[in-house]
């Protein structure tokens, strides 16, 4: 950030250069990262989450060894459209990481993304026990990608 007031909702989310996609959940985070021109997403690893302020830090140092430039974080919301328990954790581990970090943060809607990524390791011939490794940053590919695909007029949600 440039000016020390500033803080990470303040700053417009980028439209060019690396972003990373976190499928937040309570035991592992998947990483996805996109190209710095923003069209195509792929996954990077998943996360084996200790704590708040550990997880926090890590991404934090992950995100800037890749230079990204903004966080897409994904929501799980329900079928109807309403946020969930488990909404608020993605908004506070959202919250955490903008701060940290500095960098912007959006969040996408990520309903139906870990069940379109187990069926499609179960479509690669993948068995259960090796889906459990890959789901998540998967998952988190599928929401960047979303985001990525998104109409140009579409703006994110800080």
């Amino acid at each position: 950030m440039t000016d020390s007031s500033e803080t990470p909702a303040d700053i417009p989310f980028p439209t060019f250069g690396c972003l990373f996609g976190l499928d937040h959940g309570s035991k592992r985070i998947g990483i996805a990262m996109s190209d710095a021109e923003q069209g195509m997403s792929v996954p990077l690893e998943n996360y084996n989450c200790q704590s708040p302020e550990w997880d926090t830090q890590y991404i934090t140092k992950l995100a800037e060894a890749y230079g990204a430039r903004g966080l897409v974080i994904g929501l799980p919301i329900h079928i109807s459209g309403e946020e969930s328990v488990q909404s608020i954790a993605a908004r506070e581990f959202g919250d955490r990481l903008a701060t940290a970090s500095g960098l912007p943060i959006c969040f996408q809607d990520e309903r139906y993304s870990s069940t379109l990524a187990e069926d499609l390791l179960q479509d690669a011939g993948l068995n259960t026990r090796k889906h459990k490794g890959r789901v998540d940053m998967l998952a988190a590919q599928i929401l960047l990608q979303s985001f990525l695909d998104r109409p140009q007029e579409s703006q994110p949600e800080a």
